[in-house]
């Protein structure tokens, strides 16, 4: 669509392992509530439930059907610290850059206890402005030191 040759699209989720798992919808696929399954989620009424592929990032490196990324985004709604998790051997080997979107609490937690031992160094990307929690609904910029 985009004409960007280059660009390999995988229909998954990145997660802590390989195989499916369910994407929970709220409304539409198009919300910006979709997400992976929390630990302890309970499906309301109001909530679908889709079967989707979730693959490891190290596995994809692995096989060498991605390159070592320099810069990983992530924004998935809850869901980065098993993202992260699934490509801890990448993040050891190549020290990408990372910009992380915190959604919960769980997910900060997760984040740092991966990064933390790495030496990675967290900046908030927009300045905290007092309101509401310091990390939920923010995006961090982890950079790691220098070999």
């Amino acid at each position: 669509m985009n004409h960007l040759e280059w660009l390999k699209l995988y229909p998954s989720a990145v997660s802590d392992r390989s195989g499916s798992a369910d994407l929970l919808t709220y409304g539409d696929l198009n919300a910006t509530t979709t997400h992976l399954a929390y630990e302890g989620e309970t499906l309301s009424g109001q909530t679908g439930a889709l079967s989707v592929p979730i693959v490891r990032l190290d596995d994809l490196v692995d096989r060498r059907e991605l390159r070592p990324p320099q810069l990983v985004k992530i924004d998935v709604e809850g869901h980065g610290h098993k993202a992260l998790r699934g490509m801890a051997h990448t993040l050891e080997s190549f020290r990408p850059t990372i910009i992380v979107g915190f959604h919960s609490s769980q997910e900060v937690a997760g984040v740092l206890e991966l990064l933390d031992p790495l030496g990675y160094e967290r900046t908030e990307i927009q300045p905290y402005s007092g309101s509401g929690d310091k990390e939920i609904g923010r995006d961090f910029l982890f950079r790691a030191p220098s070999k």
